[in-house]
């Protein structure tokens, strides 16, 4: 039984290779799908609802009244070129635009409040990869892909180089005016 076993073992490691490299040139071929999120978007204040694989564990702790009102005022007395108020208003993003419109602007000046409205209107980035061997080769490309911030989004590697297509998944987050966290 176990040299039944050995040589179908040893049959299956000889007849891989072949079997990839016949599929090589179907991968070439299959069509490719643009990024979709796995996650419809909540309301403002919930966290968002994953429908894929990868369900995102990190969803924004919600934000309350008291605690706007206080980063406003931090945003106000902070310097033009921001600082943590307003780092942690993107952080909050589309809560904080929501408070904005019904709370009110807290006495911040206009000029500011607009510029905090573009800031918190921001909601998505142009997401590139570039996978490199150890020869200098690039041989898997994803330029420019439309990515939601706070959704877990599937990107599929359409530009390839002697490699099957790939995927990958992962999500973006504002985590501050100049900073966004990944995972993948």
């Amino acid at each position: 039984m176990f040299r039944a076993l050995f040589l179908f073992a040893g049959l299956a490691a000889l007849c891989a290779p072949l079997l990839w490299w016949g599929a090589e040139s179907a991968f070439a071929r299959a069509p490719v799908a643009q990024a979709k999120p796995a996650c419809k978007p909540a309301g403002p204040l919930e966290a968002p609802i994953c429908v894929g694989c990868g369900d995102a564990r990190h969803p924004t702790r919600r934000l309350n009244e008291s605690e706007f009102r206080e980063w406003m005022r931090g945003y106000a007395a902070e310097s033009a070129q921001g600082g943590s108020a307003l780092d942690t208003l993107c952080y909050f993003g589309p809560q904080a635009l929501f408070m904005l419109d019904a709370v009110g602007s807290c006495d911040v000046e206009p000029a500011r409040v607009e510029r905090l409205r573009r800031e918190l209107a921001r909601d998505h980035v142009y997401f590139s990869v570039r996978v490199i061997d150890e020869h200098g080769v690039e041989r898997l490309t994803l330029k420019n892909s439309y990515t939601p911030f706070d959704a877990n989004v599937h990107h599929h590697l359409n530009a390839t180089k002697d490699v099957p297509p790939c995927e990958i998944s992962g999500t973006l987050k504002r985590v501050g005016l100049h900073h966004i966290w990944a995972r993948f």
